[in-house]
């Protein structure tokens, strides 16, 4: 898939898209809650308080007409206290018009029977809004005003357009505020995804690049910091690969011509038969020169079968309950005829010995390689040291008086197919696999490995388990 694929355009598009409208729709989600807070403010302040004020004018024209007294006409001009773009009203104990403040001869005893006037005319306030067919927001309210024991009432009307225009003009700049942050909020989502698909976009690439065998593919970490640090660890990640592949490459190099060798000993040896048919008496000979190339591409092969278990191979670390102890002398039991043969001497001690929880396959490849090794470079008649302790902490230790290791070599020993010296190979045997398969055993279980050496004296390695009691 090319870069410019639409699929994979799509699919940025999608993701900034969907920021968008996720902005979008908090927006509008902000401007309903604010259309409604203002609608509540307008009824529970604004439409409120003029309730309130009206009240408030309708008591005390009533006030003043019962304190004025005599006849009804007329009285509402002369008392004032009419509110603004308003109208008031007097009427009897029947809802009948007695005066107007509006001065029209037609409201002349007309009666009345609004809510909120029955409401006032038995004794309680009423007050309700309406709108009217020309577009008009109207308050009326009543309120009881007897004046000669039949009853009566005030009842003003006020227009509430002011209100409304002043209530349409905030919601238009609420409206037009909305929209303004709609549209920033949308720009900002799509500047805020672009910094995010874009390293998404170059992350795809690089792992598509790695998909096809590009393992040196990297991308510039770039974005905000979660992207950023995806990045990374995308790179992070295609190094550890690119740096197994490559040690895997040298691995299967190293192992083909390990085996090489002894594969052609032996095709040498009988292409050198056919040629030349050997004598009764020199096939003993050749027989055993092949078995010892046979033994020798067998234990090649094991030891590699070895080292990838040890290492990340098929077999993950199992721990389990068992006696290191056992398992030492188990080990040491089974080479007991090389032992023997070599004149050595074997020291133990266990001072602590008891169950640990550790994987015994790979305890087993740590322990045995390491007595391999110091068997074969100790000379005869000296002697192996195996010592274990099971403490704060679990410690083994295997020690020789062998010919020690050069400084030069001691940072090269765990390196796989690495010989301290490649011409002893015939004399001392193994592949130069064995402390490699020790360090990935080690690693594997937690443990770390030190190693102690002196030219013509020694070599003592030591393993610690930190972990493991």
């Amino acid at each position: 898939m090319s870069e410019g694929h639409p699929l994979r355009r799509r699919k940025m598009l999608g993701v900034r898209w969907h920021l968008g409208l996720s902005y979008l729709l908090v927006i509008w989600v902000i401007l309903g809650v604010l259309l409604l807070f203002m609608s509540n403010l307008l009824e529970t302040s604004i439409i409120g308080a003029r309730r309130a004020s009206l009240y408030a004018q309708a008591h005390l024209i009533a006030s003043a007409i019962r304190a004025r007294g005599g006849p009804f006409e007329a009285r509402i001009a002369t008392i004032g206290g009419v509110p603004p773009q308003g109208r008031v009203l007097v009427l009897d104990g029947e809802g009948r018009v007695l005066d107007d403040s509006a001065s029209d001869p037609l409201m002349a005893l007309k009666k009345l029977g609004f809510d909120e006037v029955k409401a006032a005319l038995s004794g309680r306030e009423g007050a309700n809004t309406y709108y009217l067919p020309d577009g008009s927001f109207v308050m009326y309210v009543a309120v009881p005003a007897d004046w000669d024991g039949s009853g009566g009432a005030v009842f003003i009307a006020q227009d509430l357009r002011d209100i409304v225009n002043q209530y349409r003009s905030i919601m238009n700049m609420v409206m037009w505020g909305g929209g303004i942050a709609s549209v920033v909020a949308l720009a900002f989502a799509w500047h805020l995804s672009k910094t995010i698909s874009d390293p998404l976009s170059d992350l795809s690439r690089a792992a598509r690049m790695m998909a096809s065998g590009r393992l040196d593919s990297r991308v510039s970490p770039k974005g905000p910091l979660e992207t950023r640090e995806l990045g990374a660890s995308f790179n992070y990640m295609a190094q550890a690969i690119e740096a197994t592949m490559e040690r895997q490459e040298q691995f299967l190099m190293a192992a083909a011509h390990e085996l090489r060798a002894p594969l052609a000993s032996m095709r040498a040896l009988v292409e050198s038969m056919e040629i030349s048919p050997p004598e009764p008496d020199e096939l003993p000979e050749l027989i055993d020169d092949i078995h010892t190339e046979i033994l020798d591409l067998q234990q090649t092969a094991e030891s590699i079968l070895s080292l990838l278990r040890a290492g990340s191979g098929s077999a993950p670390s199992r721990p389990q309950q068992v006696n290191p102890a056992k398992i030492v002398e188990d080990l040491i039991k089974s080479r007991a005829a090389t032992i023997s043969q070599r004149n050595l001497e074997i020291l133990q001690r266990y001072p602590t010995a008891g169950e640990v929880p550790i994987d015994p396959l790979l305890f087993r490849l740590i322990v045995g390689n390491l007595l391999d090794n110091a068997i074969k470079f100790t000379p005869p008649g000296g002697t192996v040291a195996v010592a274990l302790e099971n403490c704060n902490k679990m410690v083994l230790k295997v020690s020789d008086n062998g010919p020690g290791i050069p400084p030069e070599h001691l940072d090269k020993i765990f390196d796989r197919f690495y010989r301290v010296d490649p011409a002893r190979q015939k004399v001392t045997g193994g592949a130069g696999l064995g402390l490699a398969i020790v360090k990935e055993a080690c690693e594997k279980t937690a443990g770390v490995i030190h190693v102690e050496t002196s030219p013509g004296e020694g070599t003592v390695f030591t393993v610690e388990w930190h972990n493991i009691r």
